[in-house]
């Protein structure tokens, strides 16, 4: 089979505060230097990990449809980071992780069975405890650590204590199964400012999404829309502007709130009448396309 594959990033905190990496006082722009393009063989931990004798012959043949090296820079792995991984299966990306963790003086944190749930099935505390055995080998993995995840658990991590959270292949069954906002929630509560929530999943693109989800193939709108919910991301620019920017006036080369509003001017329209099932314009009164409740833009 086939299967698309969303690879998202979605960042929080750092895009709020900071003026973007290529602003520049508007008289130097011609004299700017263009970025280096990135590429992906600079980590020599992660290459060494993704290279490990110790990763299972079929995961590592996946390799060319998955792209671990290239997945996990985009992502922002980075050395000593925390990362959470939910659900993370058989441990396609813990093989990789967990070394890298050890090798880099970071953390790696399963997301699995939440133990405190008492609904808790046998199947799922056995999936437990195998994935624990699995990767108990602290010599290769270092210390896994297991954290209780589920759609009822506590949040999995503190406040503002994770750099990177991983969702692989999951994010259908959670939004199938309405518990795509909570998690989310906690995902993004987990977070560093500056941190990423990175999404791997079956991508419905370019058909619609079946309703309910129910071939496992999500469309890129719902993710989005869903991360955008969590996120908040016009509360963000409107804090950035009240806690950091505001005090240094409108024009950005001064510090100023120029692209926090700029961003609020793009995200407003989105919200109100954008093709995501969270769009505002979806409860509105609006002219609505023949074979959707989506809102007719009216410059379409």
């Amino acid at each position: 089979m086939n299967v698309k594959i969303i690879s998202a990033i979605l960042a929080v905190g750092a895009l709020s505060v900071a003026a973007p990496a290529f602003a520049a006082p508007r008289g130097d722009l011609a004299k700017a230097a263009r970025a280096k393009a990135p590429t992906f063989a600079e980590d020599q931990a992660l290459i060494a990990a993704i290279g490990g004798s110790w990763r299972p012959a079929a995961e590592v043949a996946r390799d060319k449809y998955r792209h671990p090296l290239e997945g996990l820079t985009f992502w922002g792995l980075h050395p000593h980071a925390v990362v959470v991984d939910l659900q993370p299966g058989g441990g396609y990306w813990t093989q990789i992780l967990a070394p890298y963790a050890k090798a880099t003086g970071g953390r790696y944190i399963a997301g699995v069975t939440d133990l405190s749930n008492p609904a808790i099935t046998e199947a799922g505390k056995r999936g437990r405890e195998g994935f624990a055995k699995k990767f108990s080998d602290e010599a290769i993995y270092g210390k896994v650590e297991l954290a209780n995840f589920g759609g009822k658990s506590a949040p999995f991590a503190a406040p503002g204590t994770v750099d990177l959270v991983i969702t692989s292949r999951e994010l259908h069954n959670w939004a199938a199964g309405g518990q795509i906002d909570k998690i989310m929630g906690d995902a993004f509560a987990a977070l560093k400012p500056g941190g990423y929530l990175a999404v791997e999943d079956h991508r419905a693109d370019p058909r619609p999404e079946v309703d309910k989800i129910k071939d496992g193939y999500i469309s890129t709108a719902t993710v989005v829309a869903a991360a955008k919910k969590a996120g908040s991301n016009i509360l963000i620019m409107l804090g950035a502007i009240a806690m950091v920017h505001g005090k240094n006036g409108l024009f950005l080369q001064n510090g100023g709130f120029e692209y926090c509003l700029a961003l609020i001017g793009l995200l407003v329209p989105v919200l109100l009448v954008g093709p995501g099932r969270h769009s505002v314009g979806r409860m509105l009164p609006l002219p609505k396309a023949a074979n959707s409740d989506r809102p007719i833009l009216i410059l379409e």
